[in-house]
């Protein structure tokens, strides 16, 4: 999924352009939206004027934000948690790649010296059975 044109404004009760219209985080009844600072403003509002009803409503509005908010975190927790996960993942195929890798291309260095030893070996007996061979083919002729 992406989150192209995705805005945290109306989730924290401003409108599309900034201002704090209740914003559209929650839509009750037909036409009417309501914002956590529009809340709080009208809680303002009730507690000056001793309205119990308003103060009720305005709880409860805060509650709903309470568990809005709540959700949003838990989601925004548990998308976290796929993505370390997902990025373990993507590390150990990274070190299982280059191990790999490293096998299929590294020399393994006690090989090649034991296999340069026996080659030069064989390179100077080859070189001292010739020479023992000229040798003899020289005395022969003188």
């Amino acid at each position: 999924g992406t989150n192209a044109g995705t805005s945290i404004g109306p989730d924290i009760g401003f409108g599309a352009s900034g201002d704090d219209t209740g914003g559209t985080a929650y839509n009750g009844a037909a036409g009417v939206e309501w914002g956590i600072f529009k809340t709080l403003i009208d809680l303002k509002g009730y507690l000056m004027a001793d309205d119990v009803d308003g103060i009720e409503r305005s709880i409860t509005r805060l509650d709903t934000h309470f568990n809005h908010f709540t959700t949003t975190i838990s989601d925004t927790g548990y998308k976290e948690i796929r993505l370390d996960i997902k990025e373990n993942v993507i590390s150990d195929l990274n070190l299982s790649y280059m191990a790999r890798k490293s096998k299929l291309e590294d020399a393994d260095m006690i090989e090649a010296i034991s296999d340069l030893q026996a080659k030069q070996a064989a390179y100077q007996a080859a070189l001292a059975s010739s020479a023992k061979i000229m040798e003899l083919s020289l005395m022969d002729y003188l």
